[in-house]
């Protein structure tokens, strides 16, 4: 069977962490519906949110990721979503967290700091890392 399929390697480049308070409009606008504002990345001042920023090459498309912590029947989580994808099937970050606990999530907390991130996986050695997208 020949497959038409091609393989295509893709790199992210990891640029920093991003706070919504302190940073400069891109010239993009928010993608949450009939929002319009002017975003940095996706979202804008009212829907963003802080987060890794990584840049998908070869496309180029830069994205924020945020990590929410969270707890589901004795286990720990780490949750991540880009703010693309938040914006466009949640519409903020309140919805998101609802429906982690609509999920049966319990304890959801955006971390606010790279450095927050960081102290999970100390406090929390078997945390467990979900991509929400």
């Amino acid at each position: 069977m020949v497959s038409n399929r091609r393989e295509e390697t893709v790199r992210v480049l990891i640029h920093g962490w991003y706070d919504p308070l302190e940073s400069q409009m891109l010239g993009n606008v928010c993608v949450v519906k009939e929002c319009g504002l002017p975003a940095a990345y996706h979202l804008c001042l009212k829907h963003a949110f802080p987060g890794g920023v990584v840049e998908v090459l070869p496309a180029g498309q830069s994205f924020v990721i945020g990590c929410w912590f969270a707890e589901r029947k004795g286990s720990h989580f780490l949750l991540t979503l880009n703010d693309y994808t938040l914006g466009k099937l949640f519409g903020n970050r309140k919805q998101f967290e609802e429906r982690l606990i609509s999920d049966g999530y319990t304890h959801v907390r955006l971390m606010p700091t790279l450095e927050d991130t960081r102290t999970v996986f100390l406090r929390y050695p078997r945390v467990i890392g979900i991509s929400c997208g």
